[in-house]
């Protein structure tokens, strides 16, 4: 569809899904090979191998978001994209139903996995992806059939610029979320909370006079020391 019509949104919708499959199949990859029990050379386990996958997945999704958002910017200056809305409508449609099956698959199955919960939001952000070619397309459509059809010339750079600022969202979150776990960060103030409580009632059962505790979240992990 790509070649038939000269929409960069078509073009930057099917280049995310392409890449959330290659991710996806990493995830996969990532989640079998955690499982399998190599105790000799993991002595702390193989959850680190999840926030190293997800920073990975989420640099590579804010990347191809950032290179985006410079092409429509170019396209804005350029006058717009005349784009053959026909095509571009039955690809948006086509996609959605696609997307939103596989994202409904994912969703369900995905138990307590960080990697196949990142792998849910991926594929709900091409969903609505989707959504928003198959849309955008419908009003390009509508104001060729009005005085304002200039307009409609706009809408594939805007349409890219506006998603690519709206996925920055999520991976931006996973990348800074999972890379506090590679470091060893402290976790999150809830889990903080929590282990504190635990550590508290331990410390007053056994009249323990002084404690300190050192809390990380790695996976699914929560070493403390």
């Amino acid at each position: 569809m790509g070649d038939c019509s000269p929409s960069k949104m078509i073009i930057f919708d099917g280049l995310y899904s392409f890449i959330s499959i290659g991710l996806t199949l990493l995830s996969l990859a990532a989640n079998s090979y955690i499982l399998r029990e190599d105790k000799e050379r993991f002595h702390f386990g193989k959850d680190v191998i999840e926030p190293l996958v997800i920073t990975f997945k989420s640099s590579a999704i804010i990347t191809m978001c950032l290179f985006a958002i410079s092409t429509s910017v170019i396209d804005l200056f350029r006058g717009g994209r005349d784009v053959a809305i026909g095509h571009s409508v039955i690809y948006g449609l086509v996609t959605t139903v696609l997307c939103g099956f596989i994202y409904i698959i994912i969703r369900n199955n995905h138990g307590n996995s960080e990697l196949l919960k990142a792998e849910t939001a991926e594929w709900l952000m091409d969903m609505i992806l989707s959504v928003a070619v198959f849309s955008g397309f419908i009003i390009a459509f509508l104001l060729n059939q009005t005085t304002f059809s200039f307009l409609s010339l706009y809408i594939d750079p805007v349409m890219v610029m506006l998603a690519s600022l709206y996925f920055l969202k999520i991976p931006s979150r996973m990348l800074m979320r999972n890379a506090r776990e590679l470091l060893w960060m402290a976790p999150y103030t809830h889990i903080q909370n929590h282990i504190e409580k635990v550590v508290q009632r331990v410390k007053d059962k056994h009249n323990i006079d002084e404690e300190f505790t050192r809390v990380t979240k790695v996976g699914k992990t929560n070493p403390f020391y």
